[in-house]
């Protein structure tokens, strides 16, 4: 597997927009069906990404863009290598806290992201936390998980840990975005 390709599968989510004559909602203690219908659409956002390797390491930057739809699937540029959208999962607990949220973005150089989200009322364990399950195939073994915070109606913090392992190749990666609906 390649790097191109391993960062290409590595950066799928989701997130979409309210309408913009909506003002901006917390969506703390919301519960993760109904914030999932709130934050349909198309969502963009710059991604940090971390690709280490067993003997590189690197930080890259990339434009990520997603659509949540109402049937509650998610597709961004790689649904192709993925045969199509991947179903947004609640799954059944928070996934992340603050110390595990400070983490990652720590390890995608992504501090500042913490200020853009610094208005919110509570931290991500109140938060509606879904996640896309990544399937394996193809001889790729995946661990992976992509998950999506939506701290408010136009916020939505975008997690990714993975972990993709090929023959003797072994690709970590790590990323953290902040998505806003995207206009179009």
């Amino acid at each position: 597997m390649t790097r191109a390709t391993a960062l290409a599968l590595a950066l799928a989510i989701l997130a979409t927009p309210a309408a913009a004559d909506e003002p901006s909602r917390s969506l703390c203690d919301v519960p993760a069906e109904a914030a999932r219908a709130l934050i349909e659409g198309a969502w963009s956002g710059a991604s940090r990404v971390s690709v280490e390797t067993l003997d590189t390491s690197s930080m890259r930057r990339a434009v990520e863009r997603v659509r949540i739809a109402p049937e509650g699937y998610v597709s961004d540029a790689t649904a192709l290598l993925r045969d199509g959208p991947l179903p947004l999962e609640a799954p059944g607990g928070p996934l992340y806290d603050v110390d595990a949220v400070d983490d990652l973005l720590d390890a995608t150089e992504s501090a500042d992201l913490a200020d853009a989200l610094s208005d919110t009322p509570c931290g991500p364990e109140r938060l509606p936390q879904l996640r896309v399950a990544l399937a394996e195939g193809d001889g790729i073994r995946v661990e992976a998980t992509y998950v999506l915070i939506p701290y408010f109606t136009d916020r939505v913090l975008h997690l990714t840990e993975a972990t993709w392992r090929s023959g003797e190749v072994v690709v970590y990666l790590t990323a953290a975005a902040l998505l806003r609906p995207d206009p179009g």
